[in-house]
């Protein structure tokens, strides 16, 4: 039996590739069916496709299948989502899929919640994001060495490092222990960009 399963996975993975090329999801779901049955992994992995393909929008077409298929989501199709809306920073839609997450029992995760607060960094969210990355706490999600690289990241990318650490300096968000890894690595980045900018001062000719 084992064999039969590592059969059609390996099949429904080869049959999921196709959207890469351009082909429809119904069209792939139709296929896999004739050579087994479709489960909430099928679904899963399609998804996980569609939206490596950049096919976002059909990827959250196909998710309505699932619950009309009578399937339960599980947390790699909530994470597979909120990732690629993150991305995409649909900010209201990923956040409004983690509340459905977790309205619906499905434990959140460190992967879901990571992708978002980068998101909400990016957009220059900061107060929501390190509000976020509290209510992860409350939720039994411990941040890892990824969450704060995310973040210091983003923050970076948006230069919004110095607004950053002046929120956590004033403490308009009660800084935590969590928070330490996050300032820690605001403050490297601070110096090494005071750093490059006296570099470039000390460059310019003398008027």
């Amino acid at each position: 039996m084992g064999d039969t399963f590592i059969h059609s996975d390996a099949i429904i993975e080869n049959l999921c590739k196709g959207v890469i090329k351009g082909e429809e999801a119904e069209n792939v779901v139709e296929r896999i069916e004739k050579v087994c049955k479709t489960s909430i992994v099928t679904y899963g992995t399609l998804i996980n496709w569609l939206c490596k393909a950049g096919k976002l929008d059909e990827a959250i077409e196909l998710s309505t299948t699932v619950d009309k298929k009578g399937f339960t989501w599980n947390v790699v199709i909530y994470n597979t989502l909120i990732s690629s809306l993150s991305k995409a920073l649909r900010i209201e839609e990923a956040k409004k899929l983690l509340a459905i997450m977790w309205e619906r029992g499905c434990s959140h995760s460190v992967k879901s919640f990571t992708s978002y607060i980068g998101a909400l960094c990016a957009s220059g969210k900061v107060v929501e994001a390190f509000q976020t990355l509290d209510l992860m706490v409350t939720r039994h999600c411990v941040p890892d060495d990824v969450t704060y690289l995310v973040i210091s990241q983003s923050l970076t990318k948006a230069n919004l490092q110095h607004a950053a650490f002046k929120i956590l300096s004033e403490k308009a968000i009660q800084p935590t222990s969590v928070m330490h890894g996050i300032y820690e690595k605001l403050s490297d980045a601070l110096k090494a960009s005071n750093t490059k900018e006296k570099e470039t001062e000390s460059k310019k000719p003398e008027v």
